[in-house]
């Protein structure tokens, strides 16, 4: 039976490394392409106001790397589970890329949120019954009435927190990568093998979008993800929490999914009650994020790149430790509102000091 399992294992590993690869080199091929097409169905981003980049860009990336992940899964996964998430994800690709073209409204945009979200909590078996051990009496349940709201909820604020974060090279899609990466080994630990292809397929697809997309490789980003590719993604990272999260056997503790999307959602909450005490609108575009923040007291992109990413990294090594450590629910829930308050107040203004005393 130990060998049975071994060689279980053995071929889960390769299987794994083998979508790891495709998903990658399809993605490196399938950009290209898509970024010839791009001007001619109107799917760039052109300099103006908030947006500073240099000339204008392809606003592929979340097309190639949906197009990867699908083809991918297509072959090596068979799951009515996986294929019913990617077909919901579809449909929120086709909001994106209409959003990209033509700019939707606010409303409207938010409205097919919904909808989606509504349709993702009726067909794909994704809805928060618990909350976790907020306050050390035990699990918080959500009234079974309000479950579906509140899923719904969730889903459209990881829909646009990830949306939000997206406005340096390589942003987004290193912070996506991270709280991916992470989902692999909770999809492992929760025996899971469907839910762990798709997971890597899209660790994959999303590091060979990063090629194009990272100041590592380039002086400046030839590629961006788009709406499409955040709020689909989004879509993607959400559904994997709360299936990872939900029931007894769940290998992963409801409070530690915050930390595992961590930063993003860390920021998005930040900006909104600043909004709210301004008496602006939390859902109106604007250049008050922590890395907008950031890029105006001097740091360079890949400055931002590197402090936001290892904050993430720090906040999902936080998460894992909650999920092994049941008990410190409670105390990591409280931690989590703690930074989010420090993140409000305190992180941008000392960073923006330093930043200006190093400058003297």
């Amino acid at each position: 039976m130990f060998i049975a399992a071994l060689a279980w294992l053995r071929f889960i590993m390769l299987t794994a490394n083998l979508v790891l690869f495709f998903s990658l080199a399809l993605t490196l091929l399938v950009v290209p392409v898509l970024a010839r097409l791009a001007p001619k169905i109107g799917l760039v981003d052109q300099p103006h106001g908030r947006k500073q980049h240099v000339g204008i860009i392809p606003v592929i990336g979340g097309l190639s790397i949906f197009t990867a992940v699908c083809t991918v899964n297509w072959v090596f996964n068979s799951s009515y589970d996986i294929f019913t998430i990617l077909g919901l994800c579809s449909m929120m690709l086709l909001v994106g890329v209409l959003d990209d073209i033509s700019d939707l409204s606010t409303l409207l945009r938010l409205l097919l949120q919904i909808a989606i979200a509504g349709l993702m909590v009726r067909f794909a078996g994704v809805e928060i019954h618990t909350v976790g051990n907020l306050l050390g009496f035990g699990d918080v349940a959500v009234p079974t009435l309000f479950t579906g709201i509140f899923t719904i909820i969730c889903v459209v604020g990881v829909f646009n927190a990830i949306n939000m974060i997206d406005g340096v090279d390589g942003l987004a899609g290193t912070t996506i990568a991270l709280s991916f990466s992470s989902v692999v080994l909770f999809c492992y630990w929760g025996a899971s093998v469907d839910m762990l292809l798709l997971a890597v397929s899209i660790v994959g697809a999303l590091l060979g979008f990063l090629y194009f997309n990272s100041r590592v490789f380039r002086p400046q980003g030839i590629v961006f993800m788009g709406d499409a590719g955040s709020m689909s993604f989004g879509l993607l990272l959400v559904w994997f929490l709360v299936r990872l999260s939900q029931g007894q056997e769940a290998p992963l503790s409801p409070v530690a999914a915050g930390w595992i999307f961590g930063f993003p959602l860390a920021d998005t909450v930040s900006v909104m009650v600043g909004r709210l005490r301004r008496g602006a609108s939390p859902f109106k575009a604007g250049r008050d994020h922590f890395h907008h923040r950031m890029l105006e007291s001097g740091y360079q992109p890949n400055e931002v790149l590197t402090i936001v990413c290892l904050i993430q990294a720090a906040m999902i090594m936080i998460g894992i430790i909650c999920s092994i450590h049941r008990e410190l629910e409670p105390i990591l829930f409280w931690a989590f509102v703690a930074f989010v308050i420090m993140h409000h107040f305190v992180l941008p203004s000392w960073l923006i000091q330093r930043r200006s005393s190093a400058n003297r």
